[in-house]
């Protein structure tokens, strides 16, 4: 296991708190499923009390570039990204992803979140 050390950042700071990582580029499903999983959390469904927009309101980036699967994940540890979303094979055929949590000081959780409870379950971990 990996240890979140002087590259994890507070949710406060981080650039954004949450990052989906598709594994691969050439599956237009896995894109269109980051798509559809970022405009969720972008939605207003995770509203907090006095807050207007979700608590992800743009706070939610889909690393699309043409990367290998590698480059994108250890620039995402680099960046510092509370959260990291891999979507994988079982994304499509379980409709499950795996979520990296990273937590100052601890080792990396990684824990897999069928994609149904995804923003309830990043609500519920998420430091605003």
């Amino acid at each position: 296991m990996s240890r979140c050390s002087r590259h994890c950042l507070a949710g406060s700071i981080a650039p954004y708190r949450v990052c989906i990582v598709p594994t691969s580029n050439n599956n237009q499903d896995l894109l269109n499923l980051a798509e559809t999983i970022y405009d969720s959390l972008e939605d207003t469904a995770f509203k907090v009390k006095g807050r207007g927009s979700s608590v992800f309101y743009n706070d939610v980036v889909i690393d699309d570039r043409k990367q290998m699967f590698g480059a994108k994940m250890a620039d995402a540890e680099l960046i510092g990204y509370p959260f990291i979303v891999v979507l994988g094979k079982n994304a499509l055929q379980t409709r499950t992803v795996e979520v990296n949590q990273r937590l100052q000081g601890k080792a990396n959780v990684k824990s897999k979140i069928p994609v149904e409870e995804l923003g309830r379950w990043l609500f519920e971990r998420q430091v605003i």
